[in-house]
């Protein structure tokens, strides 16, 4: 007997890497994800988009660099073009790593949501 399956909508996605995000982090942005019946991509959207949105209300955000000697692993993250694109323009005017953005903007996202959210 064969099972049908419904297909996925797809959603155009542009692929970058980061580092400095630990596993423990990720675990709970999955965790927090299936909670939400969402793609990683949507939490991740979300988070970059509201660290935008800070920066061009022009609030003061301090970026504070990786730990150097801190073990670093490179993930693949996937971003909306639209969102991916307002992120490089950002980290640009800010002048700070797409991967430094990229942690704090998910670590205020979970901790504006009351998650604890590991290093």
């Amino acid at each position: 007997m064969e099972i049908a399956t419904v297909p996925r909508p797809a959603y155009p996605t542009t692929e970058t890497s980061v580092t400095g995000l630990s596993d423990e982090l990720m675990n709970v942005v999955r965790a927090y994800a299936k909670q939400r019946c969402q793609p990683l991509r949507a939490i991740y959207d979300e988070a970059v988009s509201a660290m935008v949105e800070r920066l061009d209300s022009d609030e003061e955000i301090i970026f504070v660099a990786t730990i150097p000697g801190r073990k670093i692993r490179t993930r693949h993250i996937r971003l909306t073009p639209e969102v991916a694109a307002a992120m490089a323009e950002a980290c640009g005017r800010a002048r700070v790593h797409q991967s430094v953005f990229f942690l704090r903007s998910l670590r205020d996202y979970l901790s504006r949501r009351g998650i604890d959210a590991p290093e």
